[in-house]
């Protein structure tokens, strides 16, 4: 069993744990699927491999050794017919499932590295929203719930960050806009330098 936090938010449950180190152990490798085995060695990154192996665990942890992980035009898929969704930023690893609904979800480390893309992402509003107040945690909120909601889209060609309205309501809320529908925004930090974001279209 990975060691992992658990966060229930509505009908989501929001999964985070470290990447493996110890990715190529064998009692970890055995329970891989053969398919999975052979995409498995196909990775040349070693960070691409801590990636797929732990998160093949963590959902067979979580449903069984059956578990089939698979993608569709970029976006995942779960064999067991629950909406999932998937984050990796350096050794962190955050999924969220839901039954009923698709959802999106991020993690983003707090850096003021960010600032240089700003105008990348960001609507006129919202870089003057944070020239008014400097923050890089407002800032990574921002882009954390744009890549959140970008996964919760049926359909993402010719959808850029900036063509997401984000407003942020508090440490903990917020909404965003995109094509005329509003997406509900949950917010979390973690270790006092990760923020991480769960999406879900309003209905």
């Amino acid at each position: 069993m990975i060691s992992s936090n658990f966060v229930k938010i509505d009908n989501s449950v929001i999964i985070h744990t470290k990447l493996f180190e110890d990715f190529d152990n064998h009692l970890i490798i055995k329970r891989l699927s053969k398919v999975e085995l052979n995409e498995f060695h196909e990775l040349n990154s070693i960070q691409r491999k801590r990636e797929f192996i732990t998160t093949r665990i963590l959902l067979k942890d979580h449903f069984d050794d059956h578990c089939i992980l698979t993608y569709r035009n970029k976006k995942p898929i779960l064999n067991e017919g629950t909406y999932i969704s998937i984050s990796h930023k350096n050794d962190e690893l955050v999924i969220c499932l839901n039954e009923s609904y698709q959802i999106g979800v991020d993690i983003e480390k707090i850096d003021s590295r960010i600032q240089k893309i700003t105008s990348k992402f960001c609507s006129p509003t919202e870089v003057l929203e944070f020239e008014n107040n400097k923050s890089i945690e407002l800032l990574t909120m921002f882009w954390s719930a744009k890549e959140a909601i970008y996964k919760c889209l049926n359909n993402q060609n010719n959808i850029y960050l900036k063509d997401i309205s984000v407003t942020i309501l508090n440490n903990e809320k917020g909404f965003g806009e995109i094509n005329g529908e509003r997406y509900l925004l949950d917010f979390k930090k973690y270790n006092e330098c990760y923020i991480i974001c769960h999406a879900q279209k309003k209905y």
